[in-house]
């Protein structure tokens, strides 16, 4: 006769729910446990009071800033030497200066031009007397070393039916100072107008000589 071995019973799924809830709660409990273990109390939500609460690391809980703390120096005081300024003296007005009425007035002195500017064309003054064909024409001086001569240019007016008449250009030493240039014009037709052009021939270093136009005159009837 044979003999079986003895089979142990098959726990029951009721048994096995059991065991496997008292599993997982063993082990929720022991990772609190490792928790709490590691960072306190305040790691844990609901425990050791607020979770966002300021430990003593010296941060702000909040934002989590860190706090730092200075002390206020010493005041040193400056070695430089205080400027003390004098201070303000009463001063009597000037005294306005005497007036002779009996003296002569001085009369202006002469004009001239230092320096030419490029670009720059100034007036010519005409004189119209009573001979017929005849003006004089003045300007004031330039005493720009640069220059060599005046050119003067006599330019008529009126329309021609054909070409136009050249231009009677003539040449005009510099006075040596400051004074006022004059020329004589004379040939001129009268009742016929004219305008009179003034150029300067000059030496420059870096174009040679040039004769930019200075002055210019209005146009003027010829007596």
């Amino acid at each position: 006769m044979s003999v079986r071995p003895a089979v142990p019973p098959r726990p029951s799924s009721a048994g096995r729910r059991i065991g496997g809830r008292r599993g997982v709660l063993a082990g929720l409990v022991a990772g609190v446990a490792a928790l709490a273990a590691l960072g306190g109390c305040s790691l844990v939500p609901g425990l050791g009071g607020s979770g966002g609460g300021a430990g003593s690391s010296g941060t702000d809980g909040a934002g989590g800033a860190t706090w730092h703390y200075y002390d206020q120096g010493q005041r040193v005081e400056s070695t430089t030497p205080e400027v003390i300024w004098p201070a303000k003296t009463s001063r009597s007005p000037l005294s306005l200066p005497s007036y002779d009425p009996n003296l002569p007035s001085s009369s202006p002195g002469p004009v001239c031009v230092d320096w030419l500017e490029q670009g720059q064309i100034n007036g010519l003054t005409v004189d119209v007397g009573t001979t017929p064909g005849q003006v004089t024409v003045r300007w004031p001086n330039t005493v720009d070393p640069r220059l060599i001569s005046y050119r003067l240019a006599t330019t008529p007016q009126q329309l021609p039916g054909g070409s136009h008449p050249p231009y009677d250009w003539r040449d005009v030493e510099p006075a040596p100072d400051c004074q006022e240039m004059t020329a004589t014009i004379t040939g001129l037709t009268s009742g016929l107008r004219y305008v009179f052009w003034l150029d300067a021939v000059v030496t420059t270093a870096y174009r040679g000589v040039r004769e930019p136009m200075i002055a210019r005159s209005e146009a003027i009837t010829a007596p």
